[in-house]
């Protein structure tokens, strides 16, 4: 087994057949591994980061493992620090590595090879990684082998639907509050006036209804709470690209909610090998007592049953309103990795036995969310 690191962007865009042709070896259903959703992020958040990707070969040359990963300067626990990790940021649901085999050789080659790099890394970070994968097995057994500084921290809980039955069946088992919520949502929605929900998926319209989109979310809450989808160029670059892209492959599907004409909720999902992955969604608060957002969720389920989809991933938190619909999550961590040296030493106690710590007892009593909050309401 032999390693290549990848450095250029012209070289990373050489990627694009073998990549993809690895995915589909390696059986992955998840479009956040796909090279499409690397480009378009890379395209939109490379900046003052230097790719790192690196190839697992085999004797014959045939390309069978990607570490998605890139360089650059970033602080930890508010010491500058030199950081490889995944290309990755909270857009993304998921990421890890990409395998045709046996993750234990692989992984240990990847390690060998950063270990290799040790001038040029104060910390390791793999980002997001399903803890039920056997990569993030593999990881935390083979970084335990060589005896490497670590440590593994609680992420995302994505919630998800398994499409397995009938839309009236999986309806039939939600809680008694939920049915009657759905009913007196498109109530409300009456009373207001004229509703329609709209489905985009192809290029030629693709771009004006993005325009609606980013016109939607600087009326959302989120605007407040800097979580909106045009918050800054970069992220608004990220979706404009990942819409052509999408197009392309015919994975782009956004859902326009529309009262008396006037479009007043999105969701903007992606999908890929018969999932559905729910990317951003945002409502015009002005609208809020009538739930748009809600009811335009409900009216997405029921599309999904009934179009053949076998999974739902509604992705990034496990808030109250998606785990009224599903009470099945995905857990994720993160792995951080602290140089061999004193500077690592001090980096994994200040960050994780007192920083990463100390967060999981306030968050227990909310304090951290209150005061969050109270903070971004004051900007």
């Amino acid at each position: 087994m032999e390693t290549q690191i990848i450095t250029t962007h012209a070289e990373f865009m050489g990627l694009e057949k073998n990549w993809n042709a690895l995915l589909e070896e390696n059986g992955n259903e998840s479009v956040f591994f796909t090279f499409e959703w690397f480009k378009a992020w890379w395209e939109a958040f490379g900046n003052k980061k230097h790719i790192f990707i690196l190839l697992l070969k085999d004797t014959s040359g045939k390309l069978i493992g990607i570490a998605p990963l890139m360089k650059y300067k970033s602080t930890c626990a508010m010491l500058p620090v030199k950081k490889i990790s995944f290309m990755y940021n909270d857009n993304a649901a998921e990421c890890g590595f990409i395998f045709s085999g046996d993750s234990d050789n692989a992984i240990t080659k990847i390690l060998d090879c950063l270990n290799e790099q040790k001038q040029g890394w104060d910390i390791m970070e793999f980002q997001s990684m399903a803890e039920d994968s056997a990569n993030h097995k593999a990881l935390k057994k083979i970084l335990r082998k060589k005896k490497m500084r670590f440590c593994v921290k609680d992420w995302l809980h994505s919630p998800y639907i398994s499409i397995d039955s009938d839309w009236t069946r999986f309806v039939s088992n939600r809680s008694r509050k939920l049915r009657k919520n759905l009913r007196n949502l498109l109530n409300r929605l009456n009373r207001k006036g004229t509703f329609s929900i709209q489905q985009v998926s192809d290029l030629n319209h693709s771009r004006d209804i993005l325009n609606t989109v980013i016109t939607i979310s600087k009326t959302s809450w989120k605007t407040r709470y800097k979580k909106s989808i045009a918050y800054t160029s970069e992220n608004r670059h990220f979706f404009e690209s990942l819409c052509t892209l999408a197009c392309k492959k015919n994975w782009l599907k956004i859902w326009m909610l529309k009262i008396r004409g006037e479009p007043v909720a999105y969701e903007y999902h992606l999908i890929y090998k018969n999932k559905a992955h729910a990317l951003r969604a945002d409502f015009n608060e002005k609208f809020k007592r009538v739930s748009p957002g809600a009811a335009l969720n409900a009216v997405i389920i029921k599309s999904y049953f009934e179009s053949g989809l076998k999974e739902y991933d509604l992705c990034g938190h496990a808030e109250d309103y998606k785990l009224n619909w599903t009470s099945t999550v995905r857990r994720h961590s993160i792995f951080v990795v602290y140089g061999k040296n004193r500077y690592g030493a001090l980096l994994y106690f200040i960050d994780y036995v007192c920083g990463y710590w100390m967060k999981r007892f306030l968050k227990q009593f909310r304090v951290l969310k209150i005061l969050k909050r109270k903070w971004l309401d004051r900007i």
